[in-house]
């Protein structure tokens, strides 16, 4: 994996999966590599689950066992669910399934003080259903890479070069609605 220069998003989360959670390899895949490209090559879809994606790189923002719980959900939902891409055709599509993602599962959407690359993070195998407990603990991560709650919670996104909004076919989001889809929270424009 290393020798590829610029791996897609489903490879880099197809070897977060295989590296992290190898129980969930079969169900993955078993999905539509493209549904799930087109779920992260979206600005607001990544942002309203903890996730950026940065030269070449997919980051978390949040995380990473919290983002893992909505990853999990699409990666069930376009495999033993069998959605189709009819439910995320149009970016209000992804957005309206974003919101349903996060009305299943309680996520903390405390941002990192730096996003981590996704071929960064090396978790423990999980066995059972993802960890609700907030933290990466266990993870290969310094504490120094994780705001706590109430230590430096980042209120804007610094990064803004984040993504080339020319090639997306979403409407890039501005600083404060990034912030405001890192929390959970969805804004309309």
């Amino acid at each position: 994996m290393n020798a590829m220069k610029n791996p897609s998003k489903f490879l880099q989360l197809e070897e977060f999966i295989k590296n992290n959670y190898t129980s969930l390899m079969p169900t993955l895949q078993n999905t539509s590599k493209t549904n799930i490209e087109r779920l992260l090559g979206s600005i607001p879809f990544r942002n309203s689950i903890g996730l950026a994606y940065e030269g070449g790189d997919l980051l978390f923002t949040i995380q990473p066992k919290e983002a893992f719980k909505l990853l999990e959900l699409i990666i069930k939902d376009f495999s033993i669910n069998k959605k189709t891409v009819d439910l995320i055709k149009q970016p209000e599509d992804r957005e309206k399934y974003a919101e349903t993602l996060r009305s299943k599962v309680t996520v903390d959407y405390t941002p990192l003080t730096k996003p981590l690359k996704f071929l960064a993070v090396n978790a423990p195998e999980e066995t059972n259903a993802p960890v609700t407990t907030p933290g990466i603990d266990s993870a290969n991560i310094s504490s120094s890479d994780i705001a706590s709650s109430n230590d430096n919670p980042r209120e804007d996104n610094p990064s803004s070069s984040e993504d080339n909004p020319s090639s997306s076919e979403d409407n890039p989001s501005t600083s404060e609605d990034k912030t405001s889809s890192k929390k959970g929270n969805s804004t309309s424009n």
